[in-house]
Order: C-alpha cells, then structure tokens, then sequence
C-alpha cells in the first residue's frame, strides 16, 4: 500500500453514521479506510458493497469494550500505512429503562464503549498516527452539553469525550495531532431504538412528534469539514434538530472523490 494514502480508521463503521461517512469517503482513491466495529458481517457487507470503488477499505472487527482487541484491530491496519485520522464514532445508549432499574453491566458496557474506548483507540492508534499531522474526530452528543434526563450515564460519558478531545487538543503544538468532536442532537440511528422490540425508544418516539431527527450523513459532512481544514483545532460543532415546520439546509456537502 502506497504509504502517501491518506489512512482513515472509523469506530462504529457499520452504523448510520459510520456507514454514511465511508459512503463520502469511497470515491477517493488515496483514501485508505479501517471499519473497526463488533458487527463482522455487517463490515463485511460493505467491504462487498464497494468493492469497485478506488478507496482500499480493511475491515476490522473488534469488540471496543476489550482493549487487546482494538490494539489487534488497530496493528492490523497499521500495517498498511499510518493513521492520518481516527474518527472515534461509536456509540451506544445505555438502556431503554430508568436510571434507577439498570444493571451494573449496562452501566459499564455505555462508558465502555462512549469513553473508555475512545480514550483506549486515540492511545492505541498514537504510535501509528502520521507525525506531525495526524487528526483525532470524537463523536461525542448534545448530550454531553445538555443534560439527557433519561440516560444520565451516557450524557455523563458524552460530556467525557468532549472534555478527552478539548484537553488533548490543548496539546498540539507539542504533538502536532488535531482534536475535534461532534455534538450532533438526535440522529436517527439504530441506537434510538429498543434493542427488545425494535421500536423507537419512549423519549425519542415524543422528541420526533415535534422535531426532525438528523440524518446520518449531516454528520458525516461536519466530519469531513473537519478533516479537509488542517487549521481546526479544539473545534466543538453542534448539530441542532430543526422543528419540523423548518425547511431543510441546502448547504453544499463535501466529498472525497479525488
């Protein structure tokens, strides 16, 4: 592999927002992709899905809750070329019940995979990112900003990936490695849904009734926005639901097609 390609690792690639930001990314053939996700097949399906397109994508299976297995996943893309960019995207909700009825294992498994993990790849990844110019993305929630009533441990573990990103950007200028997060409001993933019945969580059934969820790939632009200008640093963009009465952006959207 040509070590001038542009290597590219994202958490959660088989997700909304993962999957509609390698969608951005495809076209471009000096674009080297990692989809590092716990869903196998679901990696393997977009591998097949892309398969004519220029870019090299390297699927990664990998449970981000066992830190041997992103050390694996993530020495296996290195072998291909340094990292230029790890977009820590993964996510989960914490449980569709109250606070006060879950488990100690769900509690532990939403700060897994919302904090530990994205502190865990940014420290794994660190000896192969590209010197001097590599870039870290944490998608982290308005959650984080805003206090989420109905899942305090993932608000919590969102507010914790934002302050990871702005304390490791405040250190650039010694490591030459960009910092930014996503605080991106409600984005109709397949997080929002109860993993028991496959219908929409209680909160987001009443947020929907009034407010339009975000499309997947409205993140994905902030995203590549923020990879294409090497000047943003300690960057926090938000993205805001509109109220369902709003018309849409008509905003120009980034691609890589080079």
């Amino acid at each position: 592999m040509n070590e001038e390609s542009h290597g590219i690792i994202i958490t959660g690639a088989a997700g909304g927002i993962g999957s509609a930001t390698i969608a951005r990314l495809a076209g471009a053939a000096s674009i080297r992709i990692g989809l590092l996700d716990m869903d196998a097949e679901a990696i393997d399906r977009l591998v097949a899905h892309y398969a004519d397109a220029p870019c090299h994508m390297i699927p990664l299976p990998c449970d981000l809750q066992d830190a041997i297995s992103i050390a694996a996943a993530i020495d296996r893309f290195a072998e291909s070329g340094p990292i230029d960019t790890l977009f820590a995207n993964a996510g989960i909700m914490t449980a569709p019940d109250a606070f006060e009825t879950i488990d100690a294992a769900a509690i532990d498994r939403s700060l897994a995979v919302n904090l530990r993990a994205v502190t865990l790849c940014t420290r794994l990844a660190w000896p192969h990112f590209r010197s001097g110019s590599a870039h870290v993305i944490v998608n982290a929630s308005g959650a984080g900003r805003h206090p989420l009533a109905s899942d305090p441990v993932y608000s919590a573990a969102k507010a914790g990936a934002i302050m990871f990103a702005r304390a490791c950007a405040a250190r650039r200028n010694e490591t030459g490695i960009r910092f930014n997060a996503l605080a991106p409001g409600v984005v109709d993933t397949p997080i929002l849904r109860d993993p028991r019945t496959g219908e929409w969580r209680g909160e987001v059934r009443d947020f929907a009734g009034e407010y339009q969820l975000i499309d997947p790939d409205e993140i994905a632009v902030a995203a590549l926005r923020l990879m294409d200008d090497p000047d943003l640093n300690d960057q926090l963009v938000s993205i805001a639901n509109r109220r369902r009465d709003t018309p849409p952006s008509t905003t120009p959207a980034p691609s890589r097609n080079a």
